[in-house]
């Protein structure tokens, strides 16, 4: 059951492609044959929880049939018989992001310089680092 799951979440943006892997992800794999049928394969009655970003899970009910068919295309059985769609917030992948340069010293400087005035210190280094990102053209949080 696990080795399922897993197979599908780490290789979700292959079998989906990156359109559709960026707005879902593999949460459960349910009715798996147990016993008789091959260690880790599902029984054809086997459900798929897909956790969707908000908004969209019309737009993936609609598109069940294609998701299916890829799928079990690429496992090249039918593994999955049904898709269920769970609407809420997906795991950021720390992989995924893009890792930030370091900033340049001057960039720092600069932007403590603008702020020097300001006499509450918390809203002085949040400023600071606001500051820091607008010199540095980063829009990241």
């Amino acid at each position: 059951k696990g080795a399922a799951i897993a197979r599908l979440t780490l290789e979700w943006t292959a079998i989906v492609g990156p359109d559709i892997a960026r707005l879902s992800e593999p949460e459960k794999l349910s009715g798996i044959a147990r016993g008789g049928a091959k260690k880790g394969s599902a029984s054809p009655g086997a459900t798929l929880r897909l956790r969707v970003a908000a908004g969209t899970a019309l737009e993936f009910q609609h598109r069940s049939s294609q998701l299916l068919e890829r799928i079990n295309g690429y496992f090249g059985h039918a593994m999955i018989a049904r898709l269920q769609f769970v609407q809420g917030p997906l795991r950021v992948h720390a992989a995924a992001r893009p890792r930030q340069p370091p900033v340049d010293p001057a960039i720092r400087r600069e932007a403590a310089a603008r702020v020097v005035d300001i006499g509450d210190d918390q809203l002085r280094a949040a400023l600071e680092r606001l500051g820091t990102r607008i010199l540095a053209g980063r829009t990241q949080t």
